[in-house]
């Protein structure tokens, strides 16, 4: 069974070392957080390997590993630097002088990781030191001194992407328009990453080909006059369907065949990204070939992953603001329809409201007229019932004569149901309410007195 001790600040690459060296059951793995733990392990178990990392707090790698040489008992321990950091020739120097033969990158296969330790074991015992503690501490201080430069010029230069970031964040978050955003992106990130153009792709509805296609840096300035690359089997279908990345570069400078159409100009180095959010992928983002010829850096990949994304967010929010827009015009027409209609209907219920005032006015006048009539009528039923009882009560009084009455062709008397006769006036007067006063008329005055009534000649 074989020790291996795993050094390193950062736990993730501690579980990766870790996981990948488990799958050998013949390995017992240590794992300790920098130097100073890393001997605290080692004076205790003695391990057969020690795999560090080289930058570290409290104690680096190449501390740790003076410090393993000074010791008798672990002289011999072999030592494999596990860094992504240090790779420049005086680095690798002073590994070598202290014994370390293999430096092995962060990014290295695992295939490549697993046999660099089991060589290491197999060999056993380190490379012999070459330099003399005074002369290693020279040399450490001086490499960490220049490593330290140059981490402050890659956080000078980081900060002032950094910023550069920030401000094409503040001032492209401002602009609604989906396709300027596209122009003033591809124009932004080709300044930030120090490309020679860049290109910017949206799909169209139904992702087969791109609808909208946006190069900068290329003669002309922005042109839209180039035809779009093809999707099927070229790198922008692969980063539309995986939602990932690229960072080719040509090995030997030889312009890349990437599905871009011959109109062209040749390139050697190409980063892209896939634009997306959760939601949807709605195209791709490219940097053609890094100003000086130096070609691309994971750091440069990493920070055009951040432009992608927040492509993706900016676009989604400007296509959202674009639809509230047309959202918002639609309800203000609405509203103004609404505010038509509802001066429409208060009119109207004004009209309604005069027209019932005015009808109501009508039947109040018309009610007391019939009201006036109602009256009368009442009076005048009130008139009627009282004539009608007065007229009953004259036909209780009321003497009918009726049937046949003999009466004298001569004389005029009318016979009784007794036989007797009776002069006219008196029979009538005892059968009826009637009375009679007596006179002549001229025919009879005449007759009977003539010696009174003479006839007078005719005019």
């Amino acid at each position: 069974m074989k020790t291996i001790l795993i050094v390193d600040d950062h736990p993730i690459n501690r579980e990766f070392l870790a996981t990948l060296l488990r799958y050998n059951k013949n390995y017992h793995l240590l794992e300790a957080r920098d130097g100073q733990e890393a001997l605290s392990f080692a004076n205790k178990e003695r391990p057969d390997l020690v795999i560090s990392d080289v930058l570290m707090p409290h104690m680096d790698g190449y501390e740790l590993v003076k410090n393993l040489r000074m010791n008798p008992a672990m002289a011999t321990t072999p030592v494999i630097f596990f860094t992504a950091q240090f790779d420049e020739r005086e680095a690798r120097a002073l590994a070598a002088s202290c014994g370390v033969a293999t430096l092995l990158s962060k990014g290295s296969d695992p295939q490549v990781v697993l046999d660099a330790v089991e060589a290491a074991l197999k060999i056993g015992a380190p490379l012999p030191v070459t330099t003399s503690l005074e002369d290693f501490d020279q040399r450490h201080l001086n490499l960490i001194t220049n490593k330290l430069s140059q981490k402050d010029a890659e956080v000078f230069i980081s900060n002032l992407r950094l910023q550069a970031l920030i401000d094409i964040t503040q001032r492209l978050n401002a602009e609604h328009n989906p396709f300027r955003l596209m122009d003033d992106y591809a124009q932004e990130s080709r300044t930030i990453l120090a490309a020679s153009w860049s290109a910017i792709g949206l799909l169209n509805d139904s992702a087969e080909s791109f609808q909208y296609f946006i190069t900068s840096g290329l003669k002309g300035g922005f042109r839209r006059s180039f035809p779009a690359p093809r999707l099927n089997q070229s790198v922008f279908g692969e980063l539309l369907g995986e939602r990932g990345w690229r960072l080719i570069q040509s090995p030997n400078g030889e312009p890349l065949d990437l599905g871009f159409p011959t109109d062209y100009p040749p390139f050697q180095a190409f980063l892209g990204a896939a634009i997306f959010t959760p939601s949807k992928v709605y195209g791709c983002f490219c940097l053609l070939d890094k100003l000086g010829g130096a070609g691309f850096s994971d750091e440069d990949a990493q920070l055009a992953l951040t432009l992608a994304a927040q492509l993706g967010i900016a676009y989604e929010n400007s296509l959202r603001y674009e639809a509230i827009e047309q959202k918002m015009t639609e309800l203000k027409k609405e509203v103004q329809v609404r505010q038509q209609a509802e001066a429409a209907l208060q009119l109207a219920h004004l009209e309604l409201e005069n027209k019932v005032h005015d009808r109501t006015r009508e039947l109040a006048t018309v009610n007391v007229a019939l009201s006036q009539e109602i009256d009368e009528r009442k009076q005048a039923q009130e008139e009627r019932e009282d004539l009608i009882v007065e007229l009953q009560e004259a036909l209780t009084q009321v003497k009918t004569l009726s049937a046949l009455l003999p009466i004298c062709s001569h004389c005029k008397n009318i016979r009784d149901d007794g036989g007797y006769w009776h002069q006219v006036e008196n029979y009538i007067s005892q059968h009826t309410d009637t009375h009679f006063s007596h006179g002549l008329c001229p025919d009879c005055a005449l007759k009977h007195y003539p010696e009174f009534f003479q006839a007078k000649p005719p005019v």
